[in-house]
């Protein structure tokens, strides 16, 4: 694995872009981010509001919400900044946590119309299940839910704008997003759901039941709707900035006894939602050696918040974190036992992995390549991060 000489990124990430000098895509947006003239941004941004505003539409804008960090930011900055009307739309998920379902009715109590839209949870199980052995992320269903859900809402209340929160293309370095900029309507382009729904799934439904799992484009195309990217537009976007402004907004985070060797994690206003992340990040793992606290740290590195030693140490100690409890779960979920699990997620294993006296080991990871300099705890780092 070959990892960027900036942050902890490595090239096994779907799409990712690196430049002759090693450095990953996203650290090169944080770069480019400094030459914008982001006041010119903000005016492009409330340009397409005025616009969204004279459609006379029920409402100005819809945006999709689960109540984190950052649906909480992009729907006060749209009602607050842009002074737009939103409609919030929540793709509920199959199971949600008590800190998810808290969120959605905080963001509810911050005076929104909200619609919930939820898809049939015995079909979802079957998707769950289904991709699980077929492709190995049990979450794509859900996240064509989730992305399909602002569509069908514009299009079926006319609404004219589309508000969705980051571009991958800019803030994860994924090279074949990029070209859409600010542009939200490609993000069907993007890798978990460029599949069509009906090659997906038809052969376990009727058209009928596949309804929101994928919008009809052709009527957005023909209505003129248009979608926005919000991190192209606002320079303050940020997974930090976004936690801190929601939680002075009453977002609700993990409480400071949070496991971080079982859910993965050392920041707590992460994977707030719903259930079955810390699966989905292990399974990440397997298949390309990295999971979600290389995301954090690349994040954090970014904003000046850890250094890169302290990256590379939590990376070694927490990414593929997943307590035996959540992957239980999720084995009663599609009704499947733990060795069943195993086996078809060890069948998923990238090529980075090799198996050594019946344990499987990352093959010249970040770790052996920049060996840690400095002495560390994961909670001496979590308590002076404090969220």
């Amino acid at each position: 694995m070959r990892y960027c000489t900036k942050c902890v990124q490595p090239d096994t990430r779907p799409n990712v872009f690196f430049n002759e000098q090693g450095i990953c895509g996203a650290c090169l947006w944080e770069e480019e981010k400094k030459k914008i003239d982001w006041t010119a941004r903000r005016q492009d941004l409330a340009s397409i509001c005025q616009w969204a505003k004279a459609q006379k539409a029920p409402y100005d804008c819809v945006i999709g919400v689960s109540g984190g960090k950052d649906s909480t930011f992009q729907a006060l900055y749209m009602r607050d900044e842009m002074k737009l009307r939103p409609l919030l739309v929540c793709s509920e998920p199959c199971q949600t946590t008590e800190i998810g379902a808290k969120n959605l009715e905080n963001i509810k109590n911050l005076g929104f119309d909200v619609i919930t839209l939820s898809a049939d949870k015995e079909l979802l199980k079957q998707f769950f299940k289904k991709d699980f052995y077929r492709i190995g992320n049990p979450n794509r269903a859900s996240e064509y839910c989730v992305y399909s859900s602002v569509f069908i809402i514009a299009d079926k209340f006319d609404i004219p704008l589309i508000v969705n929160g980051e571009n991958p293309g800019q803030t994860l370095g994924v090279y074949d997003m990029k070209a859409a900029g600010g542009d939200a309507t490609q993000i069907w382009a993007s890798n978990t759901v460029k599949e069509k729904v009906i090659d997906a799934y038809a052969d376990d439904g009727n058209l009928e039941a596949l309804f929101l799992y994928q919008p009809n484009m052709t009527s957005i195309i023909r209505k003129g709707i248009r979608g926005v990217w919000l991190s192209n537009y606002v320079q303050e976007w940020g997974q930090l900035h976004n936690a801190k402004f929601s939680m002075r907004h009453g977002l609700s985070i993990h409480p400071e006894s949070m496991e971080p060797y079982a859910k993965g994690l050392y920041r707590r206003f992460y994977a707030l939602d719903h259930s079955f992340r810390e699966v989905n990040q292990l399974l990440k793992y397997i298949k390309f050696g990295f999971g979600f606290t290389t995301d954090q740290a690349c994040y954090d590195i970014r904003d000046g918040e850890i250094s890169r030693d302290e990256a590379i140490f939590l990376v070694k100690e927490l990414d593929g974190g997943c307590g035996t409890l959540y992957i239980t779960s999720f084995c009663q979920l599609i009704d499947i036992d733990e060795g069943e699990f195993w086996e078809v997620a060890n069948s998923f294993r990238g090529k980075m992995w090799s198996e050594e006296k019946g344990k499987w080991v990352l093959d010249n990871p970040i770790w052996e390549q920049e060996p840690v300099k400095g002495t560390y705890t994961v909670r001496d780092i979590m308590s002076r991060l404090s969220i």
